[in-house]
């Protein structure tokens, strides 16, 4: 008998099959899912029936961010937030889904050097004493 892995985020594909691992990111067109047993598969998002996460993802979908575990419901994607409740958008609408260290790196990726960013300490030179 096959059990899923309680802490596992599952992606069921319209052929029936059953991925289980951990969403990594998805660009809309495509869904990376991390698994033990083939590393990080690239699943085309229109192959994808449903999709479940145990943990929180950051999704972006027309301009807006919610940020919690994400289920789906035919053609709509619910993302069950901490705040504001469950937030429902159509999964076409979903431009960027991201793990909490995707999204780590991507921001980081915006900002690498944090508030000094763009600031260089620059040496003196003993002639520019006066």
């Amino acid at each position: 008998m096959l059990s899923i892995p309680a802490l596992a985020d599952q992606v069921v594909l319209k052929n029936g099959d059953k991925l289980t691992g951990t969403i990594v990111k998805s660009d809309g067109k495509t869904l990376v899912l991390k698994t033990d047993y083939a590393g990080d598969l690239t699943i085309k998002f229109d192959a994808i029936q449903s999709l479940t996460s145990a943990g929180d993802l950051n999704v972006t979908a027309g301009g807006k961010i919610a940020v919690g575990p994400v289920t789906t419901t035919g053609d709509k994607l619910e993302v069950a937030t901490k705040t504001g409740g469950s937030v429902e958008v159509p999964v076409a609408s979903v431009t960027v889904m991201r793990s909490p260290a995707e999204e780590a790196a991507y921001q980081k990726s915006l900002h690498p050097d944090g508030i000094k960013a763009g600031w260089r300490h620059k040496p003196r030179l003993c002639s520019d004493r006066r």
